[in-house]
């Protein structure tokens, strides 16, 4: 299991960087338990052993490591070009700058940039390399110059003050707009929800109106007793009227007692024809 883990930490480690530096075409092989291989100059150091890549050093527990093919590595060749340098010769520095640059040896080149300044102050590859600018005051850094001209780092960039307070602008302007729009929204949510509770009012109200009994009004109340005000039926003739007494108001608390709707009958003369 401890060489499980070592072995993917180196993985995921390698893995990432071989994305940027390329493989020496030459290097040791360190072969460790499990499968890994390394490429890069090794070095057994007590109980370690000490494997230095093009992209850094990795030191791994020595019983850890199966067997290690020693050949010529990209590391080895640097090591082996840089103990040849001239004494004070800008030119082999340069070059063996620019190996270091194509092998992504950037810890190496960037020393070796350093030794050529040391050399020549004035060397413009060396200092365009080292992220000089050349000025009236001589060799300044890119961000002194930028500074000069009255420029201002923002988000990476070299901007102007105007340029930045314009996007500062822009940028509270899309904030105020994000924060309107999520009030309407909530204004909007609220006023919904209101209108699906007073839907639930009507759609209740009009469930109970429609299961009461007729259509959910009240029984219909019909008086039995229909009092007969001023004729009774079956009475004809011009004087039928006449011979018949009105009957009394009904009284408000009537029942269903009847009232007495006897008529009174006037005798009339009996005429012979």
């Amino acid at each position: 299991m401890k060489h499980w883990n070592l072995r993917s930490g180196l993985v995921l480690a390698l893995g990432l960087s071989s994305l940027v530096f390329p493989s020496p075409a030459r290097a040791d092989r360190t072969f460790l338990v499990g499968g890994t291989v390394l490429d890069g100059k090794a070095v057994r150091k007590g109980d370690k052993v000490v494997i230095r890549l093009e992209s850094g050093e990795i030191t791994v527990p020595a019983d850890s490591v199966e067997r290690i093919e020693k050949s010529e590595s990209v590391v080895s060749r640097f090591d082996a070009m840089y103990a040849k340098l001239p004494k004070g010769n800008v030119k082999a520095r340069l070059e063996l700058a620019d190996y270091c640059r194509d092998h992504g040896m950037r810890t190496e080149e960037h020393r070796l940039l350093l030794e050529v300044v040391d050399l020549d102050r004035d060397n413009d590859t060396a200092r365009s390399r080292l992220g000089f600018v050349k000025s009236e005051s001589g060799w300044v850094t890119q961000a002194d110059s930028m500074r000069a001209k009255g420029m201002v780092e923002h988000d990476g960039q070299w901007m102007t003050p105007a340029d930045i307070a314009e996007l500062e602008r822009a940028r509270v302007a899309r904030e105020a707009a994000a924060e309107r729009r999520e009030s309407e929204e909530a204004d909007l949510a609220a006023r919904r929800h209101q209108l699906d509770a007073q839907q639930a009012e009507v759609d209740n109200e009009a469930s109970r109106l429609s299961s009461a009994p007729f259509g959910g009004g009240y029984y219909p109340y019909y008086s039995t007793f229909y009092p007969t005000y001023g004729r009774v039926g079956g009475c004809h003739g011009p004087n039928c009227g006449r011979n018949v007494r009105p009957a009394r108001a009904v009284p408000s608390f009537a029942t269903h007692h009847h009232e007495d709707t006897s008529l009174s009958v006037v005798k009339v003369p009996y005429r012979r024809h």
